[in-house]
């Protein structure tokens, strides 16, 4: 029953996201087929150095394209990192990520790794994954008390995911919410 009901609900958001436009080149009956996209094969988290590197650089990239800097700390053998990863790899998803973050992929390993960055960034651990922080170019972190909301990620739905984002946009997509 709960099972029937969240595909219900999956289906809800995306034939709603349909019948507002948003996705290009998609019909409701692809809406059918939608599950859970695969984590891409080409992802790398970053470790150490390079992490502090990568965010530097995206700090920097992000303040000359108008974008915020979105750190995902987690792992590949996390299930719901993958999800998430997977979620940002498809159509719904994409575009809106693409223009309005720089994205990073942190490793945390066992929650054991990168402890001194995460620490650097003003926590005091990693207390599940994904850890998302959203921070603008200059370093000023938008959502500190939501960084470990998405830590269930394979069991949300699209729009749960979508609409966590929508806050820590750089205000460069238009709302799904439909003109009255």
């Amino acid at each position: 029953m709960a099972q029937h009901f969240r595909i219900w609900r999956v289906h809800k958001v995306i034939l709603t996201v349909l019948t507002l436009g948003l996705v290009p080149n998609t019909s409701a009956h692809d809406a059918e087929k939608i599950a859970i996209p695969a984590m891409p094969q080409d992802v790398v988290f970053e470790d150490g150095v390079t992490a502090r590197k990568k965010i530097e650089d995206a700090k920097v990239r992000a303040g000359i394209a108008g974008k915020n800097v979105l750190i995902l700390i987690g792992t590949k053998s996390c299930h719901d990192t993958a999800a998430l990863l997977g979620w940002f790899s498809h159509p719904l998803f994409a575009p809106m990520i693409s223009t309005n973050f720089q994205l990073v992929l942190v490793e945390s390993g066992r929650k054991d790794r990168n402890l001194d960055l995460v620490r650097s960034l003003g926590f005091k651990a990693i207390e599940g994954t994904p850890m998302l922080v959203v921070m603008t170019p200059d370093g000023a972190i938008l959502n500190r008390k939501q960084i470990f909301t998405l830590r269930n990620a394979a069991s949300r739905t699209p729009d749960d995911l979508y609409r966590y984002f929508i806050p820590y946009r750089s205000n460069r997509t238009p709302d799904f919410t439909p003109q009255k």
